[in-house]
């Protein structure tokens, strides 16, 4: 629990800038977007919404991305040498792969315009989510459970050879926010 713990609090600052630096260098070219403002032009209510679903998709992929290619594997293996699975668990990242997750993440917000409030939110947000599904606690609400990823298991961890290798996830599962973000992202294949 000690090292995980450490994970959760260091790696967080130091991921963090390096995510900024990740999407400051990924964004040069089309920084000039930015400036347009497009959020600027969207109602609060609908820019909220849109904001959400940026982070649930930027979120997806990156993550996809780190099952997926060998060398950002690597470092998302750290993630998966977890040996029991609990609430510090989610901090076990290397700082390369959290801060390539998030740049993905934040990204989409970045051209769009919005502010240093809606990433905080972000971050806050998707921080406490995920200390939430690793403590492997399980959603019943009717509904709920459809929409928030819970109730994690020991699958997750490295024991298990089904993902000792980039690409293999548990029962295929690596939605990483929305419990139906596979099922989403076969719809648009």
């Amino acid at each position: 629990v000690g090292y995980d713990l450490t994970h959760l609090l260091v790696n967080n600052l130091f991921s963090t800038a390096l995510g900024i630096a990740l999407v400051v260098a990924a964004l040069i070219p089309v920084f000039w977007v930015r400036n347009l403002n497009i959020v600027g032009y969207i109602p609060t209510v609908p820019a909220v919404a849109l904001s959400a679903v940026l982070v649930f998709v930027g979120n997806y992929w990156g993550h996809r991305l780190t099952h997926t290619v060998p060398f950002l594997w690597r470092f998302h293996a750290v993630h998966h040498s977890i040996e029991a699975m609990d609430w510090v668990a989610a901090g076990r990242l290397h700082p390369f792969d959290q801060a390539f997750t998030q740049a993905f993440t934040v990204m989409p917000l970045v051209i769009l315009g919005y502010g240093g409030g809606t990433f905080a939110g972000v971050a806050v947000f998707v921080t406490l989510l995920a200390i939430f599904q690793h403590a492997n606690v399980r959603l019943r609400f009717p509904g709920i459970r459809w929409v928030i990823n819970t109730g994690m298991n020991a699958n997750h961890t490295g024991g298990n050879e089904q993902i000792s290798k980039p690409g293999r996830t548990v029962n295929g599962n690596i939605a990483a926010i929305v419990a139906h973000e596979n099922t989403a992202a076969r719809m648009i294949k």
